[in-house]
């Protein structure tokens, strides 16, 4: 792609949002693109600004060759933007991370009823015209660019492969948002711990 050539991102084909809210609160969310990292125990609302505690750096800990994660929200007040997001490895003095060790990935939505039944309870027979459904995230999708053409929040999914031979230490990275915006770096600390997950081939488990 040569200097000055857009490429256009396709546009996320998602269920429209079938519950109400008052729409109003985007009135206090300045044009542009906005980012922070969100909890991965949160399922965010896509029609609303993320709500609770957002910040700008996250910490993650790990054992050496553990798989660890967190939640990275962008939302826009209605701003047309193709956004990209990059990584930078982790690495700090001593020991740097093959670059794919991290992994980006949109979080998209899905319609649910949370498998509750007319009366709210999960058991019995249930009327599928009463039981109301709900926009949800859940389908994690490998990639790493994405269009944004009306007021929304997308959640999207950073894990990160620490390697069995990473010494314990304090690592640090980045993960970059790129839009017509400009672009806004959030960083990541890795603490990886003086333990090590065994392969799966030698785990254990009793049900």
């Amino acid at each position: 792609m040569t200097c000055g050539t857009t490429k256009i991102v396709k546009t996320i084909d998602e269920p429209a949002d079938p519950d109400t809210y008052d729409l109003s609160v985007w009135e206090t969310v300045e044009p542009g693109i906005h980012s922070g990292f969100g909890s991965t125990d949160l399922a965010y609302s896509k029609s609303i600004p993320p709500e609770g505690n957002i910040s700008e750096a996250t910490n993650l800990q790990g054992w050496k060759g553990e798989r660890v994660s967190c939640k990275l929200l962008v939302w826009s007040n209605g701003t047309i933007e193709n956004i990209r997001i990059k990584t930078k490895s982790f690495g700090n003095s001593d020991y740097s991370f093959d670059k794919n060790s991290t992994s980006i990935s949109l979080v998209k939505y899905v319609l649910t009823d949370q498998f509750l039944n007319e009366n709210s309870g999960a058991c019995g027979p249930r009327d599928n015209d009463k039981v109301p459904v709900h926009l949800t995230p859940d389908i994690i999708s490998n990639e790493s660019s994405f269009s944004i053409d009306a007021k929304g929040t997308r959640p999207v999914w950073i894990s990160v492969d620490i390697p069995e031979n990473a010494p314990a230490g304090i690592y640090t990275g980045s993960i970059s948002i790129k839009s017509k915006s400009g672009t806004k770096k959030h960083d990541i600390t890795l603490e990886v711990l003086n333990k090590k997950l065994p392969p799966p081939s030698e785990w254990s488990f009793h049900l």
